[in-house]
């Protein structure tokens, strides 16, 4: 009888009305880290935009899962040190137009010209992609848990 009440309260904790937030604006630091991977150097980030966007319904019970989406403006003379970060991505994914709005992220038709970048060192346990526009040395990068 014990246990019964025990797995009762335990399913009702996971159970709330209150929603969480969806997204959370990221900082530059966080996004640096995304883009770098394991790499603890990361020059020449100007300025950036992004959000991790909670997947599924965030508080329930197990960990929540999360996308992060966004853009960064490099410098051009930090570009041959971020592409040396890089490695090419062996499949090109489809477009994706982001949840959260993310200024100046590219049309289907821009994302079809940029070039898809991995973290040679990706942190553990995050999958995605970086995409490079190098007209406007920026960068445009899509990652989940």
């Amino acid at each position: 009888m014990v246990w019964r009440i025990a797995l009762i309260c335990l399913m009702l904790a996971g159970c709330s009305d209150a929603e969480a937030p969806r997204s959370t604006e990221l900082q530059s630091a966080a996004v640096v880290r995304l883009l770098a991977g394991t790499r603890t150097e990361a020059p020449g980030v100007q300025s950036t935009h992004a959000y991790a966007i909670a997947l599924g319904q965030p508080g329930g019970l197990g960990p929540t899962d999360y996308d992060y989406v966004g853009m960064a403006q490099l410098s051009v003379q930090a570009l041959p040190e971020w592409l040396a970060a890089w490695r090419p991505l062996e499949t090109r994914p489809g477009y994706v137009k982001p949840e959260a709005a993310i200024s100046q992220w590219p049309n289907a038709e821009a994302f079809a010209q940029l070039e898809f970048f991995e973290p040679r060192d990706p942190a553990p346990g995050r999958d995605g992609w970086i995409a490079l526009d190098r007209k406007l040395v920026r960068v445009y990068f899509d990652f989940s848990t």
